[in-house]
C-alpha cells in the first residue's frame, strides 16, 4: 500500500513581528510619556531642594530677626542709661553750688555733646537724641553770647525733655 501522505502540520516560525505605522505611533508616544515623567520627577527634586535651601535660609533670617529684636530692646536701655547719665552730669554743672567760668561751662557743654553724638541711637529714640544735641547746641551759642535768658530757657528745656525720657 502506498504510503499515504500525512497532511503535515505547518511548522511555526517565529516571524518578525509587523511593523505598523500604529505600533510607531504608541512607541512614541510611551516614550513620550516616560520623558515627560523623567521631566516632572526632575523638577520635583529640584524644586523641592530649592524648597528646602530657602526654608534653612528663612529660618536663618528669621533668627537673625529675632536676635536684632533683642539687640534693639537692649540698645534702647543702654541708650536710655547712658543719656540720661551724660544729661545727669551736664545739669550738674549749672547747679547752684558749681562755681564753672563760662569757659569750663563750654567745655562741659561740648563735652556732653560729644558723648551725646558718639551714642549708637535707636530708630524709637532719634527725635530724642536731635532735640538734644540742638538744646546743648543753643546752650553752647547762648554761652558764646552770655545771654542769661536763653541760657535759662535752654536748660528748662533741657530738663523737660530728661523728665519727659
Amino acid at each position: 500500500m502506498p504510503k499515504k501522505f500525512l497532511p503535515q502540520k505547518p511548522e511555526i516560525v517565529p516571524s518578525e513581528p509587523e511593523v505598523t505605522v500604529k505600533s510607531i505611533i504608541y512607541k512614541k508616544i510611551a516614550i513620550i510619556i516616560v520623558a515627560v515623567f523623567l521631566a516632572f520627577a526632575a523638577i520635583f527634586l529640584i524644586l523641592n531642594r530649592e524648597y528646602q535651601w530657602l526654608s534653612k535660609e528663612t529660618d536663618k533670617k528669621l533668627s537673625q530677626l529675632n536676635e536684632n529684636q533683642v539687640d534693639a530692646v537692649q540698645l534702647e536701655k543702654d541708650y536710655r542709661q547712658n543719656f540720661i547719665q551724660i544729661m545727669r552730669d551736664y545739669l550738674a554743672n549749672f547747679a547752684a553750688g558749681a562755681n564753672l567760668t563760662k569757659s569750663d561751662l563750654l567745655d562741659k557743654t561740648n563735652q556732653a555733646q560729644e558723648k551725646i553724638m558718639a551714642l549708637i541711637v535707636p530708630a524709637k529714640l532719634k527725635d530724642v537724641h536731635l532735640a538734644a544735641v540742638l538744646l546743648l547746641s543753643g546752650l553752647e551759642d547762648s554761652l558764646n553770647k552770655n545771654n542769661e535768658q536763653m541760657i535759662e530757657s535752654k536748660l528748662k528745656n533741657l530738663k523737660d525733655l530728661l523728665a519727659k525720657f
